[in-house]
């Protein structure tokens, strides 16, 4: 029986011996290993970055959700290097670049570079910054489209030859944004009623498609171009498109401007009480508990921000602007003049949002109050009223503190502003219960 076994193993083993010879005889089903392939498909990629006469549009999307919306960049590839431009500043930037391998093309910018690493650099208030990568996996690359995935994100990407050099394309993008007020459309896309709300502080739209039982919603993420906008990607709204741009006229609005509804018109809408970025500009009476006092509203001129002249010669408040919701913020802050932090002495000077009749402050830079407009064109009046962030707390003051450090906590406070001539108004180191500022000129 001992015996039997032993042979029925060798007969086992005899079986077995044709199969790994043909295993090892295997020919590679390719004419190259598949590293000489991931080379060549490297090398292929490269070629055709380098081949782009103006250069490349990459829209680059942060964030696993598109929270923050799409930006525009310019990548100009050279053998080693790359020129890149963007929205998100002016000039342009030169950094290193390198093809890599990781199971497939990998692009990586591997020096800094202001514009590219912009959304993946953290910061003292955004320790994960923005959500963005600066290495892309290269999906696919042809002459007329690059796809690219960001393995942070996990976003889509898409990088498209320009028709014109990159100076001008973004110059384009620029005044897209500065013309770019609505904060909706609607009409009708295929026979079907269509709605759309606009953030353009997040580049978000919101569609609400059809009417009674039968509607539905969708949200999609944008990047401006330099006719209007592109979603990332298409959405069904009465038809499937993916991009809208400007009337030609200069009309309010916008067009679709791809798939079977092309051509179809979304009249532009704006929220009730809705005032453009210019109408601030101008001479104010602001009124609080102590009084009645003059003041200038500067615009900074980028079209966020405005510089409240007049509290005090030493510094500026600074407001910012909602393009998508038409108002201004006076938010808690450090004080500033010219850009510059002021100081007394070795100590910053914080304004703090204060909700005075529970007796509470927050140094959040998102607390503070927001303009209400009367809706009178011709002597408006802003109520500033709590923005609604501080949870059960109602801001309608500010108090003003000494810190050791340009960043506003409990732990780099000192104690209350005791320095007159940084008053504001040259009254005390709080200005109480805000109620109004009234345009006067």
């Amino acid at each position: 029986m001992k015996r039997y076994k032993i042979l029925m193993v060798l007969a086992a083993l005899i079986l077995m011996m044709p199969l790994q010879s043909c295993l090892y005889d295997q020919k590679d089903l390719f004419d190259e290993s598949s590293s000489a392939r991931l080379t060549d498909a490297m090398d292929k990629a490269q070629k055709i970055l380098m081949g782009a006469e103006n250069g490349w549009l990459f829209e680059i999307y942060p964030e696993s959700t598109q929270g923050y919306g799409g930006y525009a960049f310019t990548l100009k590839f050279n053998k080693l290097d790359v020129e890149v431009r963007s929205e998100l500043g002016s000039g342009v930037e030169t950094t290193y670049y390198k093809m890599t391998n990781d199971n497939g093309p990998v692009l990586i910018f591997d020096t800094y570079n202001n514009f590219l690493h912009y959304f993946s650099t953290p910061s003292s208030s955004s320790y994960e910054a923005f959500g963005g990568d600066y290495e892309f996996v290269v999906i696919s690359a042809e002459p007329d489209l690059v796809t690219l995935r960001g393995p942070r994100s996990g976003n889509i990407l898409y990088m498209r030859p320009l028709t014109e050099p990159a100076e001008d394309y973004l110059k384009k993008v620029s005044a897209v944004e500065d013309d770019f007020i609505m904060t909706g459309v609607s009409g009708v896309v295929a026979g079907t009623p269509v709605k759309a709300s606009i953030d353009t502080d997040y580049r978000q739209m919101s569609f609400t498609v059809g009417d009674g039982a039968a509607q539905g919603s969708t949200s999609v993420a944008y990047c401006l171009t330099d006719r209007g906008l592109r979603l990332y990607e298409p959405v069904e709204a009465g038809a499937v498109f993916s991009e809208l741009y400007f009337p030609e006229d200069g009309g309010e609005g916008l067009i679709i401007a791809d798939g079977p509804a092309a051509g179809t018109v979304l009249t532009a809408e704006w929220p009730e009480g809705y005032r453009p970025y210019k109408a601030y500009e101008g001479t104010y009476k602001f009124t609080y508990s102590k009084g009645t006092f003059e003041v200038q509203l500067v615009p900074a001129g980028d079209g966020t921000t405005y510089y409240m002249q007049g509290v005090n010669e030493n510094y500026d408040l600074v407001l910012t602007y909602s393009k998508g919701k038409g108002t201004l913020s006076l938010l808690t802050q450090t004080l500033t003049k010219g850009g510059e932090y002021v100081k007394n002495g070795n100590e910053y000077i914080g304004m703090v949002s204060w909700d005075a009749a529970k007796g509470y402050i927050n140094y959040g830079g998102t607390i503070g109050l927001v303009t209400k407009w009367n809706g009178d064109v011709e002597h408006p009046v802003y109520e500033l009223v709590d923005n609604g962030v501080w949870g059960t707390y109602t801001v309608t003051s500010y108090y003003f503190y000494r810190f050791s450090g340009p960043s506003l906590s409990s732990s780099t406070r000192i104690g209350a502003l005791n320095a007159s001539a940084y008053y504001p108004f040259g009254q005390t180191y709080q200005i109480t219960y805000i109620t109004t500022l009234e345009k006067v000129d």
